[in-house]
């Protein structure tokens, strides 16, 4: 099996900064929608080799190629955050996403593959809806070394109770920074966690079997640099 798939997309980011005091600053962000053109390309082969005493076969049938075209259009986004600055020796920051899931939408290249198109949309609607996902940090500074933490969490895109384990996503993060001069050097670790729900298949009673997964990821950064 080989699946190629081309495509182009396009979209906007507009926002703006406040600052109602010298030690506070507000900011809003607004990203439209990622709208797609996308090309697959499709083919599959099967080999299959059998055998009887003394006897191997071999049979190889045709390729095929499947060709789908279709537009798709992701989801609008929308940011709001605050920074606080400590004396110019620290700050604390905080943003909020809000993106609605369920407005993904899928659209036809040549008024073809319909019956495929309103299948997909309305797979969005009934398994996704929107989430809020949250991120604070802080960073302060002690001469020429910065002492740094994050939490942050994506809340989840799926509708209850189907999928209803495949919850938010949790990262905490820390981290140390020093300056000398023109240079850099930046450590951080990261750990990333979430839950997830796998099924094999699906049956109509609601029965079939499935698999609670709980995923853990560490990260450990480091960044050497020089400004000039």
């Amino acid at each position: 099996q080989n699946q190629n798939t081309i495509g182009t997309g396009i979209n906007g980011k507009l926002g703006v900064i406040f600052r109602p005091a010298d030690f506070v600053r507000l900011g809003a962000t607004l990203e439209t929608p990622t709208w797609y053109t996308i090309d697959d390309s499709y083919t599959e082969v099967l080999d299959t080799k059998y055998g009887t005493t003394g006897v191997d076969s071999q049979f190889v049938n045709d390729s095929q190629t499947y060709d789908f075209s279709y537009k798709l259009r992701t989801p609008l986004k929308a940011t709001a955050g605050i920074g606080l600055f400590v004396n110019k020796q620290g700050f604390i920051s905080a943003d909020v996403d809000y993106v609605d899931y369920s407005k993904i939408s899928f659209s036809s290249v040549d008024n073809l593959n319909s019956d495929v198109i309103s299948e997909n949309n309305s797979e969005v609607i009934n398994t996704y809806k929107s989430a809020v996902n949250y991120r604070l940090g802080a960073e302060y500074k002690i001469q020429n070394i910065m002492l740094r933490a994050g939490y942050g969490v994506k809340g989840s895109p799926y509708k209850e109770p189907k999928n209803s384990t495949a919850l938010k996503t949790e990262t905490f993060s820390g981290g140390l920074g020093y300056r000398i001069n023109n240079y850099y050097i930046d450590l951080a670790y990261q750990n990333v966690s979430y839950n997830a729900d796998f099924r094999p298949y699906t049956l109509a009673a609601g029965k079939s079997p499935s698999a609670n997964v709980k995923n853990t990821r560490s990260n450990i950064f480091l960044t050497i640099g020089s400004r000039f």
